[in-house]
């Protein structure tokens, strides 16, 4: 469950593998800094991102209050094998469909958490829908883990699976938004998320775009979003 007095309006994700990127994003002052070992880190890199974790995340970093790694589904067991370490407050799960594959995850992560000496039951989960299934099993999913603390939705994946109308907007968008603030709000975790506009999303959005992205977001119940860039 979702400690509700934590603020985490910006996500900002920084590529694991690459420590300018990641001081810049620390210097930006997120809420929660994302180190990823997903899209932005090249296959011949991952090795290095995922050696390099725990030391980042113990590094010193005092205006940045937490950090979660984003891991690969493809990769998700080794990812969290070299994330969980002390200091990492959660993991952003992207893509579960079912329960079943939190719980395994859950069962993984406390594992490690006895293996490296982290506190038992200190590592949350962020779950980032991205397929119909994964929407159709929302409510199962926010409720699958005492660690799940988030939910939130991945536009791309999903446009691909789902499909656009011809004019290339993407009009279930506030259908699987409403979705994913509903089942949020049932098991009082935090809904994550912006509401982009055709044109104007994530990685190529304008300082307005986004504000406006977020803006429509927070109308409709969600409290923070995943930033792809140190300006937003």
């Amino acid at each position: 469950m979702a400690d509700n007095s934590i603020v985490r309006r910006s996500w900002l994700i920084a590529p694991a593998h690459d420590a300018g990127a990641v001081e810049q994003a620390q210097a930006s002052l997120p809420d929660v800094l994302v180190l990823d070992l997903e899209y932005t880190v090249p296959p011949k890199y991952k090795e290095a991102a995922r050696s390099a974790l725990c030391s980042t995340i113990s590094s010193p970093a005092p205006r940045v209050s937490e950090v979660f790694v984003r891991v690969d589904w493809e990769t998700r067991w080794c990812d969290i094998e070299a994330a969980v370490c002390p200091g990492l407050k959660g993991i952003v799960l992207p893509g579960p469909e079912s329960a079943e594959e939190v719980a395994e995850l859950d069962r993984l992560i406390g594992d490690v958490e006895r293996k490296k000496g982290v506190i038992p039951d200190s590592v949350e989960l962020v779950l980032i829908l991205e397929s119909p299934r994964g929407f159709w099993n929302s409510r199962a999913l926010a409720g699958s883990s005492r660690r799940v603390t988030g939910l939130g939705i991945g536009r791309a994946d999903l446009t691909m699976g789902l499909g656009p109308d011809p004019d290339g907007e993407f009009h279930l968008y506030p259908y699987l938004m409403s979705t994913v603030v509903t089942a949020a709000r049932a098991h009082n975790i935090q809904a994550i998320g912006a509401h982009w506009k055709k044109g104007s999303r994530g990685g190529v959005a304008s300082p307005k775009d986004t504000f406006e992205a977020a803006r429509r977001a927070w109308r409709m119940g969600f409290m923070g979003s995943l930033c792809a860039r140190p300006e937003q």
